[in-house]
């Protein structure tokens, strides 16, 4: 028995024409809040088993819960006052940006509906991000929800919203899918030849002549045991060369090849550039850059300049330093032979200036009148007698 295939519910869009027209028949707005639980409640989205279900269940029976679903905040205020799993409305079409249209009422036509778990509030813990808390008449917590999904209504279409490990899963799965085929296309891509070497993008085809190159005899390789330009190399990864690929596998990579050269020039564009230097600001559906592009070479520049000024004096010391030597330290044994070699000198020195002083003295020599003079004073400070006692 062949299984049958069904579609996710969060790949699902439902309507049902024939609800709103018995609703708009039995005087109502189309599509207005009061009839969004009873149109919900026919989409494959509805628990049966929910609240819900069964005062829907009841109103099928009895006019009085009839008319309580067509009211949603009476049917809402009556779902809020017991435990258990619940659809309700939390966010209503909003009017639209547009002043015009919004003056005349125009609004966005988006319901948000939630179904959630209504339990009483129980002792303080850690709760987990999808457990809300709400609070009773008097202002203190009472019951604490646990979001179980969430729906929205636009327009006259029902859909279930992704949840966000349907997302992220999906986008990776994406990703995987793009890298897997660029491994394919690029390990297509290396050629060699011995010639040449390796290689990555097809060369253009050109026609090979039978004529040889002119000096070059035609058989000028038989025999040889070099290997020739259109032998495969024994390189793991490697394919065979140009003149072996066919031109169905040429054309179909084309495409690819432009690709990846295109990924290449970017990579060379775009290499310097990161989300730190510049980053995002605003929200999403408004990102803007935080700076400009010539504020961020400008930036570049400044730290570039700096740098090389750091560099620049850096080199200036070192030449400096490179070029006024200190004169090297001599050895201690030299030092002490110095030091005795001038103790010696100086004693020489002392002795010889002794000789010499005592051979340049003279003699006193004792004047007429006694007394002893030296040979640089004059006669006439040392003699007793007048100038004229002679005469």
């Amino acid at each position: 028995m062949a299984a049958v295939k069904t579609t996710p519910l969060d790949d699902l869009v439902w309507n049902n024409q024939e609800i709103i027209s018995w609703w708009v028949g039995v005087g109502g707005q189309r599509m207005d809040e009061n009839m969004i639980h009873r149109y919900f409640s026919e989409s494959p989205f509805f628990d049966w088993t929910s609240k819900n279900g069964f005062w829907i269940d009841q109103g099928k029976n009895d006019f009085t819960y009839f008319h309580l679903i067509q009211n949603r905040k009476e049917f809402e205020a009556t779902l809020r006052s017991r435990e258990g799993v619940e659809f309700l409305i939390v966010d209503t079409p909003q009017l639209v940006s547009d002043k015009e249209l919004a003056a005349k009422g125009t609004n966005t036509g988006i319901y948000v509906i939630r179904k959630q778990d209504r339990k009483r509030v129980s002792q303080p813990y850690l709760r987990p991000p999808h457990v809300l808390v709400e609070k009773g008449p008097d202002g203190k917590d009472a019951w604490e929800l646990t979001i179980l999904g969430t729906y929205y209504i636009v327009g006259e279409n029902v859909l279930q919203a992704s949840s966000v490990y349907d997302i992220i899963s999906n986008r990776l799965l994406v990703a995987s899918a793009s890298l897997n085929k660029l491994f394919d296309v690029a390990g297509s891509l290396p050629r060699y030849t011995p010639g040449a070497g390796f290689h990555y993008l097809p060369r253009s085809q050109k026609p090979t002549s039978s004529t040889s190159v002119p000096g070059t005899p035609a058989r000028s390789r038989e025999g040889s045991v070099a290997p020739g330009p259109d032998d495969q190399s024994l390189r793991s990864g490697s394919v065979q060369p140009d003149s072996r690929a066919g031109g169905a596998t040429s054309s179909t990579n084309l495409n690819d090849t432009k690709l990846l050269t295109q990924s290449l020039r970017d990579v060379v564009a775009f290499q310097d550039d990161y989300i730190d230097e510049n980053p995002l600001l605003g929200e999403p559906g408004s990102f803007r850059f935080s700076a400009s592009t010539a504020a961020i070479k400008k930036r570049r520049a400044d730290e570039e300049a700096a740098a090389a000024k750091a560099k620049a004096e850096k080199e200036s010391a070192n030449t400096s330093r490179a070029a006024s030597p200190k004169a090297p330290t001599p050895p201690a044994i030299n030092t002490e032979l110095a030091k005795v070699a001038n103790k010696e000198k100086g004693k020489d020195g002392e002795r010889r200036g002794s000789k010499k002083g005592d051979k340049s003295r003279r003699k006193s020599r004792v004047n007429a009148g006694g007394s002893a003079t030296s040979p640089t004073t004059p006669s006439s400070a040392t003699s007793t007698q007048a100038p004229n006692s002679a005469l």
